[in-house]
């Protein structure tokens, strides 16, 4: 079953449910912001290691920007390697 087809189906639960129905075109969006965000977590996870020596030693809000530079890093090589 597709993503369209099982938002149709959740619907229609919905519906018999009395419930507000999905915006198809609004779920298909959160759905791949989610799927988006998992596999960014996933490549994160697996990128990571390359970078953890520079957080060696730092703490408070160097650390937290450190790794914000590293997260940014590491989100836009996740998109090049996408396209």
């Amino acid at each position: 079953m597709n993503r369209i087809q099982d938002i149709e189906a959740r619907n229609e639960i919905r519906k018999d449910a009395q419930l507000p129905l999905l915006d198809i075109s609004k779920e298909l969006d959160r759905l791949n912001t989610i799927e988006e965000r998992e596999a960014f977590e996933a490549y994160f996870e697996a990128q990571y290691p390359k970078y953890k020596h520079l957080m060696k030693g730092v703490t408070g809000f160097g650390g937290q920007a450190i790794m914000r530079q590293i997260k940014n890093t590491i989100w836009e090589d996740f998109h090049r390697q996408r396209r």
